[in-house]
C-alpha cells in the first residue's frame, strides 16, 4: 500500500470512527466495531507514530485518538490475551517502555468509555483491564472453550432451563460445577459480568449453535449479528467437534419467583413442577438467605399418568443480600435457583410487586425496597412501611419511565445511583384472556398482536431487525426481516409491527410464538418476546368461585375444527360444533389441549378461582398448609402467637372491601383486596376471644361479589383444649372418675368407648363446671363390665359426630379405663354364646368357643365384624384381624353371601367415614383380600407399572368368580391385567399397593413369567 493509500485509508477509518461513535452511543461494546485486521493495524501505526511524539503529554492527543485507542486496546485483547497476560504484547505493539504506561493507557481508554458514552461495567477485577477484556468479549484464545463448555451443553438440551431466559441459563451453567469450573476465567468473566451486551451476544451464539445442530446453512455474520471472528471460529470448531447429541431433552424446571406481597414483606414462590415419576421418592423444597437455611419442607404432589406434579409452594424471605432455592429428588433431580437481594441496599420490584431480575431497572412504575432511614432524590408516588422481618424498611413507588437518573441517600449517608436501562421498552399489544396461561406465558385472542418499539428518531428504524417463529414447529422457516419492511411509523415515534404480517406470522389459529430484534451492529438492545395465542377462545365458569370440594363446570367456545382434550382422567369433556363442556380436577388449575386441523398445538392452563386461606405466625413454628375448608386451631397455641395472621386469596378485583368477624361478638375488621389478597392481624381478637369463654369459637370472611352480592364463608375455628394432668378411675358399680386439669373450662364432656364392643356408639356424660371428679351412675346393662377407652374433650356448637372407630391411644386427652374385671372374666366364660360374645372373647384374648359349621353369619354379624376388623387395623394389630377373618371364619367367608355382605358395610363405612376411617380400610381390603371399588387408588381401563412392566387395569375378580381355586387356597379377590397381545394376569388384591399409575401413552409391554412375578400369579391366572 503506497503512503497516499495509507493516509486515504486512515482518513476513512477516522470518519467511520467518527459515524460510529454517534450511531453507537448507548450501547455497544467497543470490540463490535465493524473494523478488520487490516484496520487495526493502520491504527496500531498511527497510535505508534503519534506516541512516539507525545511522550506523557497526553494534552496534545487528538480526540479521535482515544477513540482509535480504544479500538487497539480492545483488539489486543482480543487476539493476545492468554492466560492472564495482557499489557507485555500492548507496550511491545506500540513501541513504548515501562509499566508506568499502563496507568496512563488504562486511563485513557477509561476516559474514552465516559466521553463516547460506551458501557461502563460494573464489575470487579483489575480496573483497566477487565474493562478492556470485557468489551472485547470473548478472547480468540478462550472461543474453543467457550462453544465446548458452554454453547454444546445448550444446544444439546442438557440444561433445563429455557434458552429463551439467558440469565437463568447463566444460574444453571453455575451450578453445574464440571461445567462451570472447567471453564475458562474471561469466559465466565464476560457472561456473569457484561449485562446486556453480553446477555445479547449470548443468545445470539445459541441462536447460531442451534441452526448447526439442526443441519441449517451456516448464517452469516450479518444474519447472526455476531463479529466475523466469532462465527468462523465457530464453524471451524464444529465441523471438527464431534460428540452424540441427546435423544432427549433435560426436564425443563418452572422457575421460583420473588415478590412483595404489597402488605410489606417479601416472599419466594415455587410454581408447580412436572417431572419424570420417579417412585414415590419424596421431593423437597429448601430456601436460603445468605446461606442460612430458612425453610426445608416436603412438598406434595400427585401422580397423573407418567408425571409427578407438585403442589405450589411459598416462603417469606428475611431481608438478605442474596437468596437461593434448592428443589432435590433423590438420586437424580437437584436443582438451585439464586437471586440477588439487598447486596447494594435496596431490592427493585414492578408494579405488579415481582423481582426486578435484571441489571437495570426498566422504565417503569417501581416498588423499590429500601432501609427507612435511607431517603430518595426523585418524588415517590406512594410509600408503603414493611412488616414483621421488614419493619425496617419501607416500600416506595416510583415512576422512573422518565427519569435519567436516580439515586439515594442510604442510612450511612452515602450517595447510591441506581442503574436505569437507557434502551426504550418493547411491548406486545392484543386482546388477552384473563386468568390463562399457556407455559407460564400470557395468552392472546382475537387476531396476533403487534409489536411496539418506541423510537427516538425516524432514521433508527434502518438498523433494526426482526424474526418471528412459532415455538416447536415442524419446518418453520426462520428468516430475519428488516424493520422498515413490515413496521409503521406512528405519531409518536414509535414502529408498530403487526405480527400478522405474511412475511412474519401470517395467518395463524393457535401455538406458541417467539418474536426477536436486534440493532444492526450493536450489542444491548436485543429483545425477545414469547407468547401464545388463540384466535377463537372464550370460556365461562358456572361459578363466581369454589371451594376445595367443589368441581368446577367450564363452558368454553371456540371453532369446530379445534379439538379440546385433557390428560387428567378426572376431567370430563363434552365437545360439538365448537361448544365445549367441561367439568372435573379438584385443584387450582385445569390444563386443556387444544389440537387444530393443521397439527398446531397449544396447552392452556385455566386459573380455576378458588377461595383459599391460611395461617402465619402461629406458635411452635407451626406451618398450616392453604385451605378452603375452617382451619382449626386451638387456644393456647392462638395465645403463644406473636403476631398471627390470616391470610385470604379471593378472586374478585382488587380493593373489593373483605372483612374478618367473630361470630358471637361485635368484633370485626376491614382490609381491601390487594392482588387478590387479604391479609388479616388475628391478635387483635383475642380480648374478644377472652370475653366470649367459650369453648369454641369461629371467624368468618365477608366480601362481595358483583354477581351474586355478598358471600360468607367459614374460614377459622380456634377451640379450647382441655388439658388433663392426672386421671383417675375407681369403680364398683359406681364410676368415680377424678383428674386434674389447669384452667376454668366450661361445656366439658366425657366419651367412653367400649373396646370389647367396638360396633357400639360411645356412652357420652357432661361435665358440670367448676368440678375435678364425677360419678356415674348406670345400670350394668348401660356400661357393662369390659376396658373402655375415655375421652375428654369440650362441647361446642360447631362440633361434629364422632368418627366409627374409638380415638388413637395415644393422644393427650384419652385414658383407658377398665370396669368391672372380675364381672368381665366371669361375663366372658358364660356358657352362653352368641356371635358377639364370640367376637368380644377373640378382643378379649380369649379362645373361640364357638361352632361356626352350625353357626351361619346374618347382616348384623357382619356389620359387627367389620368394625372389629377395622378396629384392628386402626390398632395396628393386622395379624389378628387376618386371623379372625381367614381362619376362624374359613367355612363362612368362602359363601358368596357372606363376601357380599361384608364389601356392603365396608363400602358404607367409607362412605360415612372420615378420611382417618377410609385409610384404615384400604389397609383392611389389602389384608384380607376383598375389594371394594371405590376405594380401589386407580380407575377402571387406566394403565398401571407393575412388576418393571406395563399393563392395563382390568378390573377387580371377586373370589367365587375366580375358577380353578383349590379348597385348600385363602379366599383372595383378584386383580385382573391386560398386557400387550391380550395377554391377560390375575394377583392378588395385596399387590395393588405395588401398581403405579401412568399415563396412557406408554404402551403395554408382554408379560414374562420369571422368579420375581411367579410369586404374584394366581394359579391358572394366565
Amino acid at each position: 500500500m503506497s503512503v497516499l493509500d495509507g493516509c486515504r485509508k486512515l482518513l476513512e477509518i477516522e470518519q467511520r470512527l467518527r459515524e460510529l461513535r454517534v450511531e453507537l452511543a448507548h450501547a455497544s461494546l467497543v470490540g463490535q466495531l465493524p473494523l478488520d485486521s487490516e484496520d487495526i493495524q493502520i491504527l496500531q501505526g498511527m497510535l505508534k507514530a503519534e506516541f512516539e511524539d507525545i511522550a506523557f503529554d497526553f494534552s496534545t492527543f487528538k480526540e479521535h485518538g482515544r477513540l482509535s485507542l480504544s479500538c487497539f486496546l480492545v483488539w489486543a485483547g482480543i487476539k493476545d490475551y492468554e492466560e492472564g497476560a495482557y499489557w507485555p504484547s500492548v507496550i511491545s505493539a506500540l513501541g513504548i517502555n515501562g509499566d508506568s504506561w499502563q496507568q496512563r493507557l488504562g486511563e485513557l481508554f477509561l476516559d474514552a468509555l465516559k466521553r463516547y458514552e460506551f458501557t461502563i461495567f460494573r464489575c470487579g477485577g483489575h480496573r483497566f483491564v477487565t474493562q478492556i477484556l470485557l468489551h472485547g468479549g470473548i478472547p480468540d484464545h478462550c472461543l474453543n472453550n467457550y462453544f465446548e463448555k458452554v454453547l454444546y451443553p445448550i444446544a444439546i438440551g442438557k440444561l433445563t432451563t429455557d434458552v429463551s431466559d439467558t440469565e437463568e441459563l447463566i444460574h444453571e451453567w453455575r451450578a453445574r460445577t464440571s461445567l462451570y469450573q472447567t471453564t475458562d476465567k474471561p469466559v465466565r468473566r464476560f457472561l456473569e459480568e457484561g449485562g446486556k451486551p453480553a446477555a445479547d451476544f449470548f443468545v445470539r451464539c445459541i441462536e447460531m449453535a442451534e441452526a448447526a445442530r439442526d443441519g441449517e446453512r451456516a448464517l452469516s455474520p450479518d444474519e447472526i449479528g455476531l463479529p466475523e471472528r466469532i462465527v468462523q471460529k465457530f464453524s471451524e470448531w464444529w465441523n471438527r467437534f464431534s460428540q452424540p447429541m441427546l435423544t432427549e431433552r433435560a426436564i425443563t424446571l418452572n422457575r421460583p419467583y420473588i415478590e412483595m406481597d404489597l402488605y410489606g414483606e417479601v416472599r419466594c414462590i415455587l410454581p408447580e413442577q412436572v417431572i419424570p415419576y420417579n417412585g414415590d421418592s419424596p421431593i423437597f423444597f429448601h430456601a436460603f438467605a445468605d446461606d442460612r437455611s430458612i425453610r426445608s419442607v416436603e412438598i406434595l404432589y400427585h401422580v397423573k399418568g407418567n408425571r409427578i406434579i407438585t403442589d405450589s409452594i411459598d416462603c417469606y424471605l428475611p431481608p438478605a443480600s442474596s437468596y437461593a432455592v434448592r428443589l432435590e429428588q433423590a438420586p437424580h433431580l437437584e436443582r438451585t435457583w439464586s437471586f440477588k437481594g439487598l447486596d447494594s441496599g435496596w431490592m427493585a420490584f414492578d408494579e405488579r410487586g415481582l423481582l426486578i431480575k435484571q441489571s437495570e431497572l426498566p422504565p417503569k412504575l417501581l416498588w423499590i425496597a429500601l432501609n427507612r432511614q435511607a431517603k430518595f432524590d426523585s418524588n415517590i408516588s406512594e410509600q408503603l412501611c414493611g412488616t414483621n422481618d421488614w419493619e425496617d424498611f419501607c416500600f416506595c413507588l416510583i415512576d422512573v419511565s422518565n427519569l435519567e437518573s436516580l439515586s439515594l441517600v442510604n442510612e450511612n449517608g452515602e450517595t447510591v445511583e441506581l442503574p436505569l436501562a437507557v434502551s426504550r421498552e418493547v411491548t406486545l399489544q392484543g386482546k388477552l384472556l384473563s386468568d390463562c396461561k399457556a407455559g407460564g406465558l400470557a395468552v392472546f385472542t382475537e387476531k396476533l398482536p403487534v409489536v411496539t418499539i418506541p423510537l427516538t428518531q425516524p432514521d433508527e428504524i434502518n438498523s433494526w431487525s426482526i424474526y418471528a417463529e412459532a415455538i416447536g414447529a415442524a419446518n418453520e422457516t426462520v428468516k430475519w426481516i428488516a424493520l422498515r419492511e413490515v413496521a409503521q411509523i406512528r405519531e409518536n415515534g414509535s414502529a408498530v409491527i403487526p405480527l400478522n404480517h405474511a412475511a412474519l406470522l401470517g395467518d395463524r389459529l393457535a401455538g406458541e410464538f417467539r418474536v426477536k430484534l436486534k440493532v444492526r451492529g450493536a450489542l444491548g438492545h436485543d429483545r425477545q418476546l414469547r407468547f401464545a395465542f388463540i384466535r377463537d377462545f372464550e370460556y365461562e365458569f358456572d361459578r363466581a368461585f369454589y371451594l376445595a370440594d367443589e368441581t368446577p363446570h367450564i363452558n368454553a367456545l371456540t371453532q369446530h375444527s379445534i379439538k379440546i382434550s385433557s390428560e387428567d382422567d378426572r376431567v370430563e369433556i363434552v365437545q360439538r360444533d365448537g361448544l365445549a363442556e367441561i367439568s372435573g380436577d379438584d385443584g387450582r388449575f385445569l390444563t386443556l389441549n387444544l389440537e387444530t386441523e393443521q397439527s398446531q398445538r397449544l396447552s392452556l392452563t385455566v386459573a380455576i378461582p378458588r377461595i383459599r386461606w391460611t395461617a402465619r405466625g402461629l406458635a411452635n413454628n407451626q406451618a398450616v398448609v392453604w385451605l378452603s375448608k375452617p382451619l382449626e386451631i386451638q387456644l393456647e397455641d392462638f395465645e403463644a402467637s406473636d403476631d398471627p395472621l390470616l391470610i385470604v386469596q379471593l378472586p374478585v378485583k382488587d380493593k373489593t372491601a373483605c372483612r374478618l368477624e367473630l361470630e358471637g361478638a361485635d368484633h370485626f375488621c376491614e382490609e381491601p383486596i390487594r392482588h387478590g389478597e387479604a391479609r388479616f392481624n388475628l391478635g387483635r381478637f383475642r380480648d374478644s376471644i377472652r370475653a366470649l369463654n367459650k369453648p369454641v369459637v369461629r371467624f368468618s370472611v365477608s366480601f362481595n361479589d358483583s354477581a351474586r352480592g355478598e358471600q360468607k364463608i367459614h374460614t377459622l375455628i380456634v377451640r379450647t383444649r382441655w388439658t388433663v394432668g392426672r386421671f383417675e378411675c375407681r369403680d364398683i358399680r359406681t364410676l368415680s372418675i377424678r383428674w386434674e386439669d389447669r384452667g376454668s373450662y366450661r361445656n366439658r364432656a366425657l366419651r367412653l368407648w367400649n373396646l370389647l364392643k367396638v360396633w357400639e356408639p360411645p356412652i357420652e356424660f357432661n361435665i358440670p363446671d367448676g368440678v375435678s371428679e364425677i360419678k356415674i351412675n348406670v345400670l350394668a346393662s348401660q356400661l357393662p363390665a369390659g376396658d373402655y377407652r375415655a375421652e375428654l374433650y369440650l362441647r361446642g356448637e360447631f362440633d361434629v359426630e364422632p368418627s366409627v372407630l374409638p380415638p388413637a391411644k395415644n393422644n393427650d386427652d384419652v385414658f383407658e379405663v377398665s370396669i368391672g374385671e372380675q364381672e368381665l372374666i366371669s361375663d366372658l366364660l358364660s356358657p352362653q354364646v352368641t356371635f358377639r360374645r364370640y367376637l368380644m372373647r377373640r378382643l378379649a384374648g380369649y379362645e373361640h368357643s364357638l361352632n361356626l359349621s352350625t353357626y351361619e353369619l346374618n347382616e348384623r354379624d357382619l356389620k359387627d365384624l367389620a368394625r372389629i376388623l377395622v378396629f384392628l387395623v386402626s390398632e395396628a394389630r393386622h395379624l389378628e384381624a387376618k386371623q379372625l377373618w381367614f381362619a376362624d371364619l374359613r367355612t363362612q367367608i368362602r359363601q358368596n353371601r357372606v363376601r357380599t355382605l361384608m364389601r356392603e358395610e365396608i363400602k358404607s363405612l367409607a362412605e360415612t367415614g372420615d378420611d382417618r376411617t377410609k385409610e384404615r380400610l384400604r389397609e383392611l381390603c389389602q389384608t384380607i383380600g376383598l375389594s371394594v371399588n371405590s376405594l380401589i387408588p386407580f380407575a377402571l381401563n387406566s394403565n398401571v407399572q407393575f412388576d418393571n412392566g406395563t399393563a392395563k387395569f382390568r378390573g377387580i375378580i371377586k373370589w367365587f368368580e375366580t375358577a380353578g381355586m383349590r379348597a385348600n387356597e385363602d379366599p383372595w379377590d383378584l386383580v385382573s391385567l391386560e398386557y400387550a397381545h391380550d395377554q391377560t394376569r390375575k394377583v392378588k388384591l395385596s399387590f395393588v399397593s405395588e401398581m403405579k399409575p401412568v399415563s396412557s401413552d406408554v404402551p403395554l409391554t408382554e408379560f414374562r413369567v420369571d422368579t420375581t412375578t411367579t410369586r404374584r400369579t394366581i394359579r391358572r391366572g394366565n
